[in-house]
């Protein structure tokens, strides 16, 4: 497994020390400041010093990862585990993207800083970029690339020579799980079309065998047979937004389906697709070629040689 120095980054937090107090006054005023509560005077405090080092760690995490004070978190400028950098993102582009390349990025909110990010590259002087294309994964994306000035190319007529994809789950042997996705067809096109697919995901995420829901896109027609039919694998639905039916860019259903455990990844593929309804899945098996963990640090998996 390669660690990318250049790509990881570990976060210190620096306390001043507190001189002028007692051992028991700076446990009180560190707790008061982190959580802001108040602390009672100490002669009124009747449990043990063991129960207050409990209330200390859970403040501790409270402070860390409670939704509504991501404000306090910003202003210390304390980077949660699980997110990738603006700086990752430009060495990421700096690594892999060459001048000329045909790129395609995936959708959501990863994907639309890496395409601000590529734009943002293409202004630089220090990176040696001045001229890419884009195949969107996405209206999403097609859109935020055309404003923010890239050229977009059609699969039709070009390949794809680097794809970005942001996956729910991936394995040591490289297939992985999309879950996320505005056509299942398209990510399958689009992937089987680069020359080198590199796979992002959250390291927690990195599994020895895949498991959990595994997206169907299906056509409308006739879908309760095939949501029937799938289910002879695990409890399949048919997925909702908003109440209704969610319909993929390419204007189908998605159903996903829960898995315990997978016995052979190929089967699966194979035999699902032998439903009439079923037209792709959101497993994808041998496409990736590199994979980037992203949280407490940032590793790099690689079985291609070169790029």
């Amino acid at each position: 497994m390669e660690i990318d120095s250049s790509l990881t980054r570990s976060v210190q937090i620096a306390v001043k020390p507190l001189r002028s107090l007692s051992s028991q006054q700076k446990d009180d005023q560190c707790i008061a400041e982190t959580a802001t509560v108040s602390i009672k005077p100490q002669k009124e405090i009747t449990n043990s010093f063991k129960y207050l080092a409990k209330i200390y760690k859970f403040l501790i995490f409270f402070f860390l990862f409670s939704p509504s004070i991501a404000s306090r978190i910003n202003k210390y400028n304390l980077a949660l585990p699980s997110c990738m950098q603006d700086r990752h993102i430009e060495d990421f582009i700096i690594r892999y993207i060459k001048e000329g390349d045909v790129v395609s990025i995936g959708s959501g909110e990863l994907g639309e800083k890496f395409v601000k990010k590529l734009a943002l590259a293409l202004e630089h002087t220090h990176i040696p970029i001045n001229n890419v294309e884009l195949v969107p994964t996405s209206m999403q994306i097609a859109s935020l690339g055309s404003g923010v000035g890239l050229p977009i190319a059609d699969i039709n007529e070009r390949e794809v020579d680097v794809g970005i994809e942001f996956v729910d789950a991936v394995d040591h042997n490289y297939n992985f799980i999309k879950r996320h996705s505005a056509s299942l067809i398209r990510d399958k096109m689009i992937a089987q079309s680069s020359a080198i697919l590199v796979v992002v995901c959250e390291e927690n995420n990195m599994m020895e065998k895949l498991r959990g829901a595994i997206p169907f896109e299906i056509a409308t027609f006739g879908y309760k047979r095939t949501v029937n039919q799938l289910d002879a694998f695990g409890k399949a639905r048919r997925r909702e937004k908003n109440g209704m039916p969610f319909r993929t860019e390419t204007g189908n259903y998605i159903v996903d389906v829960e898995f315990d455990n997978i016995f052979s990844y190929e089967d699966l593929e194979i035999d699902s697709k032998q439903i009439p309804g079923v037209i792709e899945s959101g497993l994808f098996l041998g496409f990736a070629d590199k994979i980037v963990l992203h949280g407490k640090q940032i590793t790099l998996l690689s079985r291609t040689e070169g790029k």
